[in-house]
């Protein structure tokens, strides 16, 4: 499977689905991975329309440390992104 859309990727891709990841992906990886979004979904909790953005935390500068190799996004790994609506 492609790599999909995020709000695809993230509301109906199965979690044990293998997707294959090319070049043209990098961008879409890319936001994934550290960009800020939001999602526009149905919260089962509340049972409303809910807009759901992501949580981030700045980490330090990066000075110092070695530049990573351009693949660094393609090699085996994982990484979270949390999703939260403010509600609670």
């Amino acid at each position: 499977m492609p790599l999909p859309k995020i709000d695809e990727l993230i509301l109906n891709v199965s979690l044990y689905d293998q997707i294959g990841l090319d070049a043209d992906d990098r961008t879409a990886l890319l936001e994934l991975r550290q960009r800020n979004f939001q999602l526009d979904c149905f919260c089962v909790k509340c049972k409303k329309e809910t807009v759901y953005k992501t949580s981030r935390t700045g980490g330090g500068g990066g000075a110092g440390l070695p530049v990573p190799p351009a693949d660094w996004m393609f090699r085996d790994g994982k990484f979270g992104v949390t999703l939260g609506s403010g509600l609670r």
